[in-house]
């Protein structure tokens, strides 16, 4: 464990995330992640196992769990959000 994935967003959103929602699919099969935490445009898992080189990472949220941006406005869900998987 302890390997990281970074989600960046378009805007900032609330630094008290709560890691409900999210789905983290890897080579389109869904893996544990033990920890989620957020800072201004960018969200960290903390992951269960490492992310290898070549991988296809996508990520699921459904919305059961508290995200809100700036304004307080929730973040609607969304399934498949590719994300770049920049291991080396």
């Amino acid at each position: 464990g302890g390997a990281t994935l970074e989600l960046t967003w378009a805007e900032g959103i609330s630094d008290s995330i709560v890691g409900t929602g999210f789905v983290i699919n890897v080579d389109a099969s869904p893996v544990t992640f033990d920890s989620v935490a957020s800072t201004g445009t960018t969200t960290t898992f903390t992951m269960t196992a490492a992310i290898t080189v070549g991988q296809v990472v996508t990520v699921d949220y459904d919305a059961s769990g508290v995200i809100t941006d700036a304004a307080g406005r929730a973040v609607r869900p969304f399934t498949a959000q590719a994300i770049t998987n920049n291991t080396v």
